[in-house]
């Protein structure tokens, strides 16, 4: 009975010490409007029973704070997205998060002296006279300390979100930055800039998510400038297109839209199932534009199974 004690507390111990060294699970290091945290239950179960995390690649065009690639964890994906100042801040936490985290703590301790000027001083820095790790704090203190974490660019290409008045925030997550690395660093983890439409010669069994920028639903609400270049209805088109193109070389797409009718029934046309699930739009102007709504969750098979 002794032996079996202590056998028990040795295996608890040796569980405790390897989570410790694993360190905490990574998630999203940004705020990122449309982020699909809250969906991914739902998202998992579209996940085929023959896509296998360790073995198959995995592919997301439109990466913003990928919340789907940091649950499902693959051995081999490809990230990409159009904001240059997102896809450099993942390739720095990638490649550099000592000198990210340095500088981090540095802006965080200037912030809490003189939060707004420091907000309106970092807001107009150019990015490209920042060296790889700066742009990347700026983007992620921008992101931390803006209004709702919103990313919004002028025709410019200018961000231009106001101040979020809130002198506490945490501008340096050390701990979640690391793991983040970590991960992207355990990985085979290519990260690059551009169209989704460059992503070609996926290999068939592989998993593609696609998660555009959302069509406008009246108009007024037309946010979609993550990049100077919005995204239109013909970029929509195209998108439809590309998710058929690679449904038909075998190629598992899941991707997430808006209630547009008319743009999910392109969809439909091509044979995707288009679910309509609940939403809370976690990122408005006004705090009782808030609330539960509809996404569609359109996939390339029928339901299968929770990974």
């Amino acid at each position: 009975m002794i032996a079996t004690v202590v056998s028990k507390k040795s295996r608890s111990r040796r569980a405790s010490a390897e989570a410790a060294e694993a360190g905490p699970r990574p998630r999203s290091f940004v705020k990122w409007a449309g982020g699909k945290r809250q969906l991914l239950p739902e998202l998992l179960k579209r996940v085929p029973r023959s896509w296998r995390a360790d073995r198959d690649r995995y592919y997301e065009p439109f990466v913003g704070a990928g919340s789907f690639y940091w649950e499902l964890a693959p051995r081999w994906a490809h990230l990409n997205d159009l904001n240059s100042e997102l896809v450099v801040s993942w390739q720095v936490v990638r490649d550099d998060v000592a000198g990210l985290v340095g500088v981090l703590k540095d802006i965080e301790e200037a912030y809490r002296k003189d939060p707004e000027h420091l907000f309106l001083q970092y807001r107009s820095l150019a990015p490209s006279l920042l060296s790889p790790a700066e742009r990347a704090a700026r983007f992620i203190f921008l992101n931390k300390t803006c209004f709702n974490g919103l990313y919004r660019v002028n025709s410019n290409g200018v961000f231009n979100v106001p101040w979020g008045k809130n002198p506490k925030a945490t501008v340096c997550d050390a701990d979640n930055l690391e793991a983040c690395a970590r991960r992207l660093q355990d990985s085979v983890a290519s990260i690059t800039l551009g169209d989704f439409s460059l992503m070609r010669d996926v290999p068939q069994g592989s998993l593609v998510y696609l998660d555009p920028p959302f069509s406008p639903l009246t108009k007024t609400a037309n946010f979609t400038s993550f990049t100077a270049e919005k995204f239109r209805r013909e970029d929509q088109e195209r998108l439809v297109s590309y998710a058929a193109e690679l449904a038909g070389a075998g190629v598992h797409v899941i991707a997430s839209q808006s209630c547009d009718e008319d743009v999910v029934d392109l969809y439909r046309d091509e044979g995707f199932r288009c679910d309509l699930v609940p939403a809370v739009r976690a990122i408005n102007c006004r705090g009782y534009g808030r609330g539960v709504v509809g996404e569609y969750i359109i996939s390339s098979g029928g339901r299968t199974h929770a990974i």
